[in-house]
């Protein structure tokens, strides 16, 4: 399956931005968000409205937040911002970094900390309108890390160069067989995608775990994410589409695919979907899966 499909009518003001020289922005407007509906890709997929077929959330890391106090000192910081996966709506990155923005004059609060409150507050309420969905925002003071990394095999650490590579894309995934589960969990850094209004690169690490009896061959499976680099979707979009693929072939038992996008514009966008959160609830605080940047964000 690929990603790829008729693009469709958007009956929003998407491209407000995107590829546009940026407003000067002189106050704080939440009127500047532009909700995307996540319908569109889906229905390309071929999944309905209201199916459930994954669990998850999208993780926003922005990381140039800035606001006043009420005596005029500016409040600098990171904020991470949870969409569920299954809210109506996303939000466009552009738009969100000139939301944020808006923000640098405002003054939020008379101590560090109310203003904190106060201003974590207000982009709540501001993106869970704009998505329909409860969207939970925390300032962020250090990273927590449940130190999953070392368990993932990363596909392309084997030696891979005498393989013919766009051969391998052609033929799409290959399949292996048991009748016991596999279990994989595997790693790639070489995601890579494209935005689909302005064709910007996007990059990112990709992970991935499979509890069938039926999974894709390494090399199959890192053939198609490196067959991900032209395709034009936004990032939650490639994450689903690769979900569905390994959820319909596979039939799997427990299935995660996670990425974490390397920022542009300051903010990066990690979605992540999975077939049971129990499973990985260890991974999770509140709405929040247990994450460091990576070395690339």
């Amino acid at each position: 399956m690929s990603v790829k499909g008729e693009k469709q009518h958007l009956e929003t003001d998407i491209d407000r931005f995107l590829g546009k020289q940026s407003p000067r922005i002189e106050a704080y407007d939440s009127g500047l968000l532009v909700r995307i509906p996540r319908s569109f890709n889906r229905v390309n997929l071929g999944v309905q409205a209201d199916a459930r077929v994954f669990e998850g959330v999208d993780i926003w890391t922005a990381y140039e937040v800035s606001f006043l106090l009420a005596n005029g000192l500016p409040v600098v910081g990171v904020i991470q911002f949870s969409v569920p996966a299954h809210s109506p709506a996303i939000v466009e990155s552009k738009s969100v970094k000139l939301y944020l923005s808006s923000f640098n004059s405002e003054q939020m609060g008379d101590s560090i900390e109310s203003a904190i409150s106060a201003f974590c507050a207000r982009v709540s309420d501001d993106i869970s309108r704009k998505t329909e969905s409860e969207v939970s925002v925390r300032w962020v003071t250090r990273w927590q890390d449940p130190e999953f990394l070392g368990s993932f095999l990363t596909l392309e650490s084997s030696k891979r160069e005498a393989i013919d590579w766009k051969q391998c894309a052609a033929k799409g995934l290959h399949y292996i067989s048991a009748p016991g589960d596999f279990t994989v969990r595997w790693h790639s850094s070489l995601l890579r995608s494209q935005c689909r209004i302005t064709q910007q690169p996007d990059w990112g690490d990709i992970f991935i775990e499979i509890v069938a009896k039926r999974v894709p061959t390494e090399v199959s499976m890192l053939a198609y994410i490196m067959n991900m680099r032209d395709e034009e979707h936004f990032h939650e979009e490639i994450v689903e589409a690769i979900y569905y693929e390994l959820l319909t072939s596979c039939q799997p038992e427990e299935l995660l695919v996670y990425a974490q996008y390397t920022r542009r514009g300051g903010v990066d966008i990690n979605p992540l979907r999975c077939l049971n959160q129990a499973t990985y609830a260890s991974w999770f605080s509140g709405t929040f899966p247990l994450f460091k940047p990576t070395f690339r964000q």
